[in-house]
């Protein structure tokens, strides 16, 4: 080759970043979505490779004491539950410990809600949902309308209920063959966790104390009143009805009545008053107490190692 030619050299393409901008406008959709799809994705893994601990008490829930006599030709017993009967009951507890009207006490107490799990779904909060806030930006970006009326903005604000969120962390189950329960609350604190099961077992068997000191009064008069019917069947077969002692016992009948009644309209659903302990004084045993109080537990139930 001769020196002297002249190599001859393609010239080379500039790149033009404004090449690559129209690119990406164009398909921003798309682009956006892969974005968000992999901040979430991140987001999720994060949170669920976060340590939740469990921590549980153990209730025993005897059967309810009788409250009512049984008559029985001409005699007068207490009535004893079936098994038919507890199971109805036992399982009825269950519902109740981890009812919202025992949660949400327990929720207050530790003052969750101003807690980072939980301040995000303040209810009472009329800021703008993240979805909204996603929708904006999406609007900014692909050039569409942010108008958004003030409707629109309550209706989406506050949807969940932080009372709600805690309740899911609640787990309740039986022990096969025995009158036990096990109440289980998870937390990422393992120390909360228990403070949280601790609590919420404390208000349900002082909850079922202030029911029986409540109930005890008109179960006495309902047995009152079996007795004296009982007894006017007896007396009925040997005077007649304008007889002093049937008189007197139709009149103690009718004063029984009365009292149930007026014990009826003062216990009536949501009326229930709390009560101390030094109240409580003189009355039957409570048939639900706490067998083994929470613990911390500092093994992880999440994620699974």
């Amino acid at each position: 080759m001769n020196p002297t030619e002249h190599r001859h050299y393609e010239p080379e393409e500039e790149i033009d970043l404004s090449d690559y901008w129209r690119i990406l406008k164009r398909h921003k959709i798309t682009v956006l979505t892969i974005f968000f799809v992999t901040v979430i994705t991140a987001t999720v893994m994060t949170v669920m490779k976060m340590p939740v601990y469990s921590a549980t008490v153990t209730l025993f829930i005897d059967q309810e004491g009788s409250n009512v006599i049984s008559i029985s030709g001409n005699s007068l017993g207490m009535a004893s539950q079936s098994y038919a009967t507890y199971k109805e009951y036992f399982q009825s507890q269950k519902e109740i410990i981890k009812s919202r009207g025992i949660l949400e006490r327990t929720f207050k107490a530790f003052r969750l809600a101003q807690t980072p799990e939980y301040a995000a779904f303040n209810i009472k909060s009329k800021s703008r949902p993240w979805s909204a806030s996603v929708r904006e930006f999406f609007q900014n970006i692909t050039g569409g309308s942010t108008v958004e009326d003030a409707e629109t903005i309550e209706k989406y604000s506050g949807q969940t209920d932080p009372v709600e969120k805690f309740m899911k962390t609640v787990k309740v189950s039986d022990v096969r063959n025995t009158r036990l329960l096990k109440l289980s609350v998870e937390h990422a604190d393992p120390i909360m966790a228990s403070n949280l099961a601790n609590d919420i077992a404390q208000i349900y068997v002082e909850r079922n104390l202030a029911y029986i000191s409540k109930s005890e009064i008109l179960n006495l008069h309902k047995n009152e009143f079996l007795k004296l019917q009982a007894k006017l069947d007896e007396l009925s077969k040997i005077y007649k009805g304008g007889h002093p002692q049937i008189i007197r016992l139709k009149d103690k009948i009718e004063e029984t009545k009365r009292k149930i009644k007026m014990e009826r309209d003062e216990n009536a659903p949501g009326q229930m008053q709390e009560i101390s302990t030094s109240d409580l004084t003189g009355l039957k045993a409570n048939n639900v107490s706490v067998q083994d109080w929470a613990k911390p537990d500092y093994k992880p139930v999440r994620p699974k190692k």
